[in-house]
């Protein structure tokens, strides 16, 4: 017995397949590895209802601040939120294959939106929100890796500069729903510090 044990053992080792085996699970792990410390980045900056921190200092105006203060939220966030609308297109466009592209800009919108919303209740939701679909993404393609086709999402991007009005317009919105969400945190602060 311990010598068929042994046996097989040495035979299995005499016979590693560096190229045909051991090298595709290196690059499926690495690969997978690198999608998942994407994403768990990704859904993490996104969720976050303070991503960064201007740093004002006190010999500022207070007309200087609030300068800053519409800079950051009216340009800045919705330019950060305007990067992650990109990113979750990119993943639906991999992702669907009967969806028109106005559709799939408008659901990745809606949930990078909604993504965005959570934040500013509870940061965990938005974190759940946020990581629905790129770990979708990776689920089918552990399942099915013929799912998805190069050409038709490539010719979904050809299809983007013929959108530019749809594009303009959800990057107005998000000025508008950060600068909301901004008016109803203070709102809700000076509340709460009276109470």
């Amino acid at each position: 017995m311990i010598e068929y044990i042994t046996g097989r053992i040495v035979d299995s080792v005499t016979h590693i397949d560096l190229y045909g085996l051991i090298l595709p699970l290196l690059v499926y792990t690495l690969l997978l590895a690198a999608f998942g410390i994407f994403i768990w980045h990704f859904y993490r900056s996104m969720s976050k209802r303070d991503l960064f921190h201007l740093v004002i200092k006190d010999n500022k105006t207070k007309l200087q601040k609030r300068i800053f203060y519409v800079i950051k939220y009216l340009f800045l966030f919705p330019l950060l939120v305007f990067i992650w609308f990109a990113g979750m297109t990119i993943i639906l466009f991999f992702l669907s294959k009967a969806q028109s592209v106005e559709t799939i800009l408008l659901m990745s919108m809606a949930l990078i939106s909604a993504a965005r919303i959570t934040a500013y209740y509870k940061e965990e939701l938005s974190q759940e929100i946020g990581k629905i679909l790129p770990l979708a993404v990776l689920g089918i393609f552990m399942v099915d890796p013929t799912f998805f086709s190069l050409p038709l999402t490539i010719s979904r991007f050809y299809e983007l500069p013929s959108l530019a009005v749809l594009l303009v317009n959800y990057f107005l919105f998000t000025i508008v729903l950060e600068f909301v969400l901004r008016v109803l945190l203070t709102i809700k602060r000076r509340v709460s510090t009276r109470k």
